[in-house]
């Protein structure tokens, strides 16, 4: 159960409200889901996970999910990709918990 939305939830969304928005890096929090596009028209998500002193990210790298320094991963994927997104959705989940489900990815 979801104590903010004191609701059950299912933790998968099929189905999902959301929208995206143009962002700066200065102005991102802690567990947004950010992307920016990469060559050939794909994007490049993930979710942020420190904004103090240097955003750091959870994103796939290649072939395993990694926690980096947004900087290094945007340089990596593209260095004239600029425009950084931020996607809002329409459900309950707290930054922390966002944060926790990101992490236990990286290998």
């Amino acid at each position: 159960m979801n104590t903010e939305c004191d609701q059950h939830m299912d933790t998968m969304c099929y189905d999902a409200n959301w929208n995206i928005e143009r962002i700066l890096e200065r102005e991102l929090n802690v567990g947004d889901h950010v992307c920016w596009h990469r060559p050939g028209g794909w994007w490049h998500h993930a979710i942020v996970t420190q904004t103090e002193n240097e955003t750091r990210i959870v994103h796939y790298n290649i072939h395993a999910v990694t926690e980096t320094k947004l900087s290094d991963a945007k340089a990596s994927c593209c260095r004239s990709c600029d425009t950084l997104y931020r996607i809002t959705y329409q459900d309950c989940y707290v930054a922390d918990y966002t944060i926790l489900r990101a992490q236990q990815l990286v290998t």
